[in-house]
């Protein structure tokens, strides 16, 4: 992991703090924003009200997919994670305006959060929805499909936990299949025990609308 990155990330998202404090005042407490705020977490159940299983996206986005899973399953406990601030400020005003008590989100470092913010066995489910391709070969660093990062998901979920992507790319779908594959302790649901899923986002939306299609891959974690 890159640690100069994520100092200056930290910067950063310092800055975008105080301004946005200054414009909506104290922030809520739907969101953890600040390197600060990472640094003194203790633990998930402390900012829940209700301790439950935990479901997690990464690269969450703005969109209300997620809210919307969020108040369909109470009994579970979402949290989104999002790296852009832009993104996450705007997201982070849709779900105060929902009033979901079960989510919360999370601006920075994936890698970083998942690796140091949850402990091993658990996450009942891991979603990653839409992934940047970066198809060019310079670019291969920044995706999040690696099979590093595939086995730090695997030892966050617990037994029988699930690992879920859609991509509109056929490389992506590849990719995640070859790095779950070099990880192991994963086994495939087949299309035909995936489960149709109520909630789009508006890129999903967009692609079905047209015809396009579009590859759902979901891991179950196993001994």
């Amino acid at each position: 992991m890159n640690y100069k990155n994520i100092k200056n990330q930290r910067s950063k998202i310092k800055i975008v703090v105080e301004i946005n404090e200054k414009i909506m005042g104290s922030l809520t407490e739907h969101v953890l924003l600040d390197y600060t705020s990472i640094r003194n977490f203790k633990s998930w159940k402390e900012l829940f009200k209700n301790p439950q299983p935990l479901k997690v996206d990464i690269g969450c986005g703005k969109d209300d997919a997620l809210i919307e899973r969020a108040l369909h399953e109470p009994h579970f406990n979402f949290i989104g994670i999002e790296n852009d601030s832009g993104i996450a400020y705007r997201f982070e005003k849709k779900i105060r305006r929902s009033k979901a008590t079960n989510l919360l989100l999370v601006l920075f470092d994936a890698h970083f959060v998942i690796e140091k913010m949850f402990d091993n066995e658990s996450v009942e489910l891991f979603s990653m929805q839409f992934p940047d391709p970066w198809p060019k070969k310079r670019h291969h660093k920044r995706r999040v499909l690696t099979s590093p990062f595939v086995k730090i998901l695997r030892d966050k979920l617990r037994e029988n936990g699930e690992f879920f992507v859609a991509t509109d790319v056929q490389a992506v779908s590849e990719l995640a299949l070859e790095v779950v594959n070099i990880c192991g302790g994963f086994k495939r649901i087949t299309q035909g025990e995936l489960k149709s899923h109520p909630f789009h986002t508006l890129y999903e939306k967009k692609f079905l609308s047209h015809g396009l299609p579009i590859h759902y891959l979901k891991f179950k974690k196993i001994d």
